[in-house]
């Protein structure tokens, strides 16, 4: 019902009324998407002006672009929700003292089978114990996993932001000497 009162108000505000079978073909692709995303898609489309000979609703695909944009755009501030604060600059501190804010997590197997040895090496006793995947008997080693910071870490989302807008600059580079060729 969100989704058909949300076509109604987007009809009604571009200067039209809406149809049983246009309201049947857009509810029939739209009902797969959040019903909330809907309505704000439609709310900001009713907002932009309707083009001379433009159909009363938009096309369904820029409806759902928009739905997909604002998905987006919620799950990116929610992630940034999650994150915890930034370190102050003027200390060498870590968010994380268990990966160092990169990602990954020095940890200690103590083997399988008749291979296993629980006693640590001086070495390794600051590292935690933990049984990895291996499915044939082993002997102890160390291993890198992800840390369970990264989802929450400020100091790792801002590398990726770093290195998705490198990919970014360098992707509009190319295409920009692509059109120049």
């Amino acid at each position: 019902m969100v989704i058909g009162d949300a076509l109604i108000r987007l009809a009604a505000a571009r200067g039209g009324k809406l149809d049983d079978v246009t309201s049947e073909v857009y509810l029939d692709d739209l009902q797969a998407f959040e019903p909330s995303f809907v309505s704000r898609a439609c709310e900001t489309l009713r907002k932009q002006p309707r083009r001379d000979y433009e159909t009363i609703l938009p096309a369904l695909a820029t409806i759902i672009a928009e739905v997909e944009r604002i998905a987006r755009e919620d799950a990116r501030v929610e992630a940034n929700l999650r994150l915890l604060p930034m370190p102050s600059p003027s200390e060498p501190t870590y968010v994380c003292l268990r990966c160092l804010d990169g990602f990954w997590e020095i940890v200690w197997c103590p083997g399988s089978g008749h291979l296993r040895n629980a006693e640590k090496h001086p070495r390794h006793h600051g590292l935690p114990s933990v049984q990895c995947q291996h499915p044939r008997p082993h002997i102890a080693h160390t291993a890198a996993v992800r840390c369970s910071c990264i989802d929450t870490n400020p100091v790792i989302a801002a590398q990726r932001r770093k290195h998705r807008e490198y990919i970014d600059a360098k992707r509009s580079e190319q295409a920009t000497k692509g059109r120049v060729s």
